[in-house]
């Protein structure tokens, strides 16, 4: 039996925890096995990724630095769909936009604040070639974190993890050992009610950049 060929996709997202959550991430898809994943974290570094390679699938952030330049989203769909098969992957994602950015031949929507098996889901969907759109994004969007139930203490991690900081960095920044910030962020996701990092920051890196 011939092997299958190594699915290509590529993660456009400004912050680097979201960019390496979702590297992550796409190595867990049922479909992917290995996989090859490129990063951008700017427009021109989009733009140039498209043109050297054809993807089997590209999450895009709405809000990339450099899209206004480039003509913003009207002008991805133009230059780059259907041939590069795409998901907005935002913190902010209108009805009216998904309904554009579908008649324009997307390949579907996630939410940053999607919990990490709906977006292996929704992934291996639009990796077999579906699309994949909520019935209602707003419906489908997390709230915003109370941050109003964490420590003190764990303000100061949750702040630091938003600014992409390993728990080694955050161990080092606040002077305390590696134990501690661990036990920390275990009881950071306990009072979020999430599993994870990535859902932990979603919903904030969310609001901070859309």
């Amino acid at each position: 039996m011939p092997d299958l060929p190594m699915p290509r996709f590529l993660v456009a997202d400004d912050h680097p925890l979201i960019r390496d959550s979702m590297q992550a991430l796409l190595q867990r898809v049922p479909l992917a096995g290995a996989c090859r994943v490129e990063l951008a974290d700017n427009a021109d570094v989009l733009w140039q990724a498209c043109e050297r390679t054809r993807f089997d699938l590209v999450l895009l952030d709405l809000q990339m630095p450099g899209m206004a330049a480039r003509g913003g989203l009207d002008a991805y769909i133009k230059t780059w769909l259907p041939h590069q098969p795409t998901a907005l992957f935002s913190g902010h994602v209108t009805e009216r936009i998904q309904r554009e950015f579908r008649l324009a031949g997307g390949r579907g929507v996630l939410h940053k604040t999607h919990g990490a098996p709906l977006l292996l889901g929704a992934i291996q969907i639009m990796l077999a070639g579906s699309p994949y759109f909520p019935e209602r994004v707003e419906a489908t969007a997390g709230e915003s974190p109370d941050v109003s139930v964490l420590s003190g203490r764990q303000r100061e991690i949750y702040d630091l993890l938003l600014r992409g900081l390993s728990n080694k960095a955050i161990a080092k920044e606040l002077g305390l050992t590696l134990g501690t910030v661990k036990n920390h962020v275990h009881e950071l996701y306990q009072r979020l009610r999430v599993s994870n990092r990535f859902e932990a920051l979603a919903n904030g890196l969310s609001e901070k950049s859309g």
